[in-house]
């Protein structure tokens, strides 16, 4: 397929090259194979079956490099402290996941979101579920988004709902890194996930980042976001 539409392309780490009259050429697996202005695409592709956008705009796809899964249906509950906004909406919701159909239905909006917006990679934070976790990473297989995922890790501090043990925490998500890091042709990867340091043993801060070590994946947290986190840190 050869879309024809205002185009930007990134031509350097730094620059975007225009073409006000551009086009993309698509073979059947979704892949670009080639781009630059329309007319000279078209010469060479002549057979190409054309799809006219114009005027709308093909850009780069967006990259979000933190966000919440969970969270999707939590957007706009503010007006608290980090802690206390935690322990009011997000935890609650987050118990919900222990449901592996609410997780695969909450994944497959979470993804088709993303996917509609215009983000093809994601960075995300799961829950502590396991089977959650997986569903994730299976819807995300499924769409097509490039994606690093990981199931949060929390072993004190934490409402009974969700915590775990620490033995229980590394086991499960070194599973899912053993299953998921580098799945489909690298698409895929797995971001070991303490969630922050007051919900995390010093014990299973060790462990995890042996594993990611041993297995080449990521590590994602948060750190310092409010007085409150810093203060319950050194607890």
């Amino acid at each position: 397929m050869l879309y024809r539409a205002h185009l930007l392309s990134p031509d350097a780490p730094a620059r975007l090259k225009e073409f006000a009259d551009g086009g993309l050429l698509v073979d059947e697996a979704g892949r670009i194979v080639d781009l630059g202005a329309f007319e000279a695409l078209e010469a060479v592709h002549p057979d190409a079956e054309v799809m006219d956008l114009r005027p709308h705009w093909i850009l780069p796809g967006l990259i979000d490099l933190h966000s919440h899964l969970p969270q999707f249906e939590c957007v706009a509950l503010d007006g608290l402290e980090l802690l206390p906004w935690l322990e009011t909406h997000i935890f609650p919701a987050e118990s919900r996941f222990r449901d592996p159909e609410v997780a695969a239905r909450a994944a497959r909006d979470y993804f088709r979101s993303q996917l509609a917006l215009g983000t093809t990679t994601s960075v995300v934070y799961l829950t502590v579920h396991q089977e959650a976790a997986d569903r994730a990473f299976r819807e995300a297989e499924r769409c097509g988004i490039r994606g690093v995922l990981g199931k949060v890790m929390m072993d004190r501090h934490t409402p009974e709902s969700l915590l775990e043990d620490t033995e229980t925490s590394l086991r499960q998500s070194e599973e899912l890194c053993q299953t998921w890091h580098g799945r489909d042709g690298g698409r895929l990867g797995y971001a070991f996930t303490p969630r922050f340091a007051p919900v995390c043993s010093r014990e299973l801060m060790t462990g995890l980042a042996k594993a990611a070590d041993r297995h080449g994946a990521y590590i994602q947290t948060h750190i310092s976001e409010s007085v409150g986190e810093i203060e319950h840190g050194g607890a």
